[in-house]
């Protein structure tokens, strides 16, 4: 452009330079286009600022200044269009979109049947169910795939872009191999390749159970088609089995044939060199075709989280490696409990006991198992069936550093009450007493048939719990009208809330720090392992 004359006498001009051009309306710009236009708008806004540089030289009314007023403002608008032309969602930083599609996929679906905490999820839909637990016949028998990550993505090129430039957004994929109509492999391996080698979270299940039968008619069709269902699961398994060496979480919900079955006999063995985190139902530990899978686990490096059933043999796990434990026991306690001195790390513990019959007394002492100190538990979860395994657990273990303690005890109804000196005050006296711990939350889930001489039996405890800072107790009832013996609920909250009151200043005047600052009590009814609503809540803070 021609400079503009600000001084005749002078000969002052101020140089201006060519527009660039402006993109046409309606043109979509790649992301090299919006870079080049964000360019642009810098160099047009230090232009800016040179002619406000020039104004501010020449006097008020001056017919230079008014003229590089008005060049001035058709710059602005310039720059102005030309930020327009770049869509907003372009200049969106990258963190954010990240942030935003990773709620997207959380919360994708609304499907109580799907998982909505993985990135792909491939599950057979059995149809609703009877109440008598039996299929309803109109049962749809579809293989329901939900890849939110793979919808994004399809949106447009630059959403294309983003969806593939975030791993992590691919890395999780939960998998039923029962009931495939189609060969599942090409879905997976696009996840596999848009996960990039990030970390994978994989939940592997096998829903034939839920089938009835064997010969479901929801598969007849597929298998006179001459497509085997069976194949393509296990493929899929396979498939999912060659990427262990990326997994760190991995659920395995399958029979133990279905692992037997994938035994590798051309190439290495799968290894978990990253695994942190497993949970299975496969409990053939001495199977001899499954002890490459066991050996992978037991090597594990990085595991410090499982979940496993103790049936007839104790699981192969590194458990001198885990921080935290889910354990199912339905057999001998003695052998578990003489394991835990090994578990150096164990801070977290969970252990279900599911033996329903009462032992004789010369089996009692069969069962004895030697003292044992936990010095890393700090938190501790018991639940029970009967009153000996919680003796049995309790009177053999001592937890210095045990912080937060829940037991339940959910008497099955075909179990007889058995005299209080039974009862697992006891026992849980003794192990708070032996350890020495700073317990700061204790939570009892009882029957309301077993809840008996509760200030006595908590007194005796509160008495070893000098840190404790929440109590919570929930009592299940069923159905039926409540036992004419048991006190009403609002007297029992009150007579709990006065006890935790008065012991807590009872310590302070002993100069001790008050204990329970606040006390929660609960009554559910319902069958005890079905479902359940509380009925009653009352909550106090002292």
């Amino acid at each position: 452009m021609a400079p503009t004359v600000l001084c005749n006498n002078y000969h002052h001009t101020f140089s201006t330079q060519e527009p660039y051009p402006r993109p046409a309306d309606g043109i979509t710009l790649s992301d090299v286009e919006v870079a080049l236009q964000l360019t642009t708008i810098h160099e047009e806004q230090a232009e800016v600022n040179r002619y406000n540089l020039e104004i501010a030289r020449l006097q008020p009314g001056d017919a230079g200044a008014g003229k590089l007023e008005t060049e001035r403002d058709k710059l602005l608008m310039r720059i102005s269009e030309r930020r327009n032309s770049a869509p907003a969602m372009r200049r969106t930083p990258v963190e954010l979109w990240d942030i935003i599609f990773d709620h997207a996929v959380a919360s994708w679906s609304n499907d109580l049947q799907l998982p909505s905490d993985y990135s792909l999820s491939v599950h057979f839909d059995h149809g609703p169910w009877k109440l008598d637990g039996s299929h309803i016949t109109s049962r749809s028998g579809e293989v329901r795939v939900l890849a939110p990550p793979l919808i994004l993505s399809q949106v447009c090129s630059h959403w294309r872009k983003l969806a593939h430039s975030m791993p992590r957004l691919w890395s999780s994929i939960s998998m039923d191999i029962y009931g495939l109509r189609a060969d599942i492999r090409p879905l997976l391996k696009v996840f596999f390749n848009n996960s990039a080698g990030h970390p994978l979270s994989v939940r592997i299940i096998d829903s034939e159970w839920q089938a009835m039968d064997y010969s479901s008619p929801q598969l007849e069709p597929t298998i006179n088609a001459g497509y085997d269902p069976k194949k393509a699961g296990l493929d899929a398994f396979l498939s999912l089995m060659r990427e262990m060496h990326r997994c760190a979480e991995l659920r395995l919900d399958v029979d133990s044939d279905v692992v037997v079955g994938s035994q590798p006999r051309d190439q290495p063995y799968p290894t978990f060199p990253i695994l942190r985190s497993f949970i299975t139902t496969v409990t053939a530990y001495r199977e001899p075709k499954l002890q490459w899978f066991w050996s992978a686990v037991r090597q594990a490096p990085q595991l410090r989280h499982a979940a496993v059933d103790y049936h007839d043999h104790i699981p192969p796990i590194p458990f001198e490696r885990l921080t935290s434990l889910k354990i199912h026991i339905t057999t001998s306690l003695r052998p578990f409990v003489a394991l835990m001195p090994t578990c150096d790390s164990l801070e977290t513990l969970h252990v279900q006991l599911f033996r329903t019959e009462l032992l004789e007394p010369a089996q009692d002492q069969q069962e004895a198992a030697p003292p044992i100190m936990v010095t890393s538990l700090r938190n501790l979860t018991v639940l029970a069936y009967n009153t000996h395994d919680l003796q049995l657990f309790f009177s053999s273990i001592t937890l210095p550093s045990l912080t937060t303690l829940c037991v339940s005890w959910i008497k099955p109804e075909t179990m007889p009450i058995r005299p209080l000196s039974e009862r697992p005050w006891q026992c849980i006296h003794d192990t708070l007493r032996r350890s020495a711990c700073s317990l700061k939350c204790l939570s009892l889930k009882l029957s309301t048939s077993i809840f008996v001489d509760t200030s006595q039996a908590l007194c005796r405890i509160f008495e070893h719990s000098l840190k404790l800072t929440t109590f919570t107790l929930m009592l299940y009832e069923s159905y039926e009208p409540p036992l004419l013996h048991f006190p009403s609920f609002s007297s029992r909250t009150e007579e709990l809330s006065s006890l935790c009151a008065s012991k807590s200043r009872k310590d302070q005047n002993c100069g001790e720090y008050a204990v329970v600052r606040r006390i929660e009590i609960q009554k559910a009814a319902g069958n005890a392992w079905g479902n359940r609503r509380v009925t009653a809540s009352r909550a106090r803070n002292l």
